[in-house]
């Protein structure tokens, strides 16, 4: 059984998930008008990229280490 804490946790990882995620498709479809920008563009999608990666990562972590097993989200 999962925690009161761990449940909070896990919201709040995974609101961030989301939000993240809703910035990334943002992102993908803003066009770039030169070079510059699209390397830009590439450089934040890649630390978006990073940043869902650990935050999933730490959701699992969080899960496992509960022992509770995790329906939805």
């Amino acid at each position: 059984m999962i925690d009161k804490q761990t449940k909070k946790k896990l919201r709040d990882i995974r609101k961030e998930i989301k939000k993240l995620k809703k910035n990334q498709r943002r992102m993908e479809f803003r066009p770039c008008k030169n070079d510059a920008e699209l390397r830009k563009k590439e450089r934040d999608l890649s630390v978006l990229r990073e940043r869902i990666s650990s935050l999933e990562n730490a959701q699992d972590r969080c899960v496992l280490d509960s022992g509770g097993i995790c329906h939805g989200g």
